[in-house]
């Protein structure tokens, strides 16, 4: 883990093919914001950092987050994103809440409109390694590309969706 605020690292975990990201693998701190990639942006990562009372800020796929409204039901983000018709460079958050382990969590998805030439690098990447895993890709993940997706639970009354943003 490397700590912004002090600019050097506090704790280093050699990973090998036994061991996966997790933040378990840490000793994690109250109200300490964690920022880190998808490979830790899963719900288990997230209800974990929670439950010790520490905050993420995370990129993260919607088809391995499956995210509930308030009610419960369903929240299809990728139908959300389409309606919105949103402009390069827009930003729009809402609230969500994802299940754990029997619990319930709420989380802010930020979603920030990509600008055309990040668009067609990622979407250019993701061909790539479909291309070499055999793959086709989705329609929703064509889609996706277009969008930068961040999951924190960081309160909104005390950080903007930009503020998370520049964090991440």
């Amino acid at each position: 883990m490397y700590s912004l605020l002090n600019q050097q690292l506090s704790q280093v975990l050699v990973g090998t093919t036994k061991i996966a990201e997790s933040m378990g693998n840490f000793l994690l701190e109250k109200g300490v914001i964690y920022v880190h990639d998808g490979g830790y942006g899963y719900r288990g990562q997230i209800a974990k950092t929670h439950d010790t009372g520490a905050f993420s800020v995370t990129n993260f796929c919607p088809s391995t987050f499956p995210l509930e409204d308030a009610e419960g039901n369903a929240l299809d983000l990728v139908a959300a994103l389409k309606k919105l018709h949103a402009r390069e460079g827009t930003v729009k958050s809402f609230s969500a809440f994802f299940q754990e382990s029997g619990k319930k969590y709420e989380v802010r998805v930020i979603a920030r409109r990509a600008m055309k030439e990040q668009r067609e690098r990622v979407l250019h990447q993701k061909q790539k390694l479909a291309k070499k895993n055999h793959r086709t890709l989705q329609k929703e993940t064509i889609y996706l590309t277009g969008w930068v997706l961040v999951l924190t639970t960081l309160p909104s009354q005390d950080w903007s969706d930009q503020e998370v943003l520049s964090l991440y």
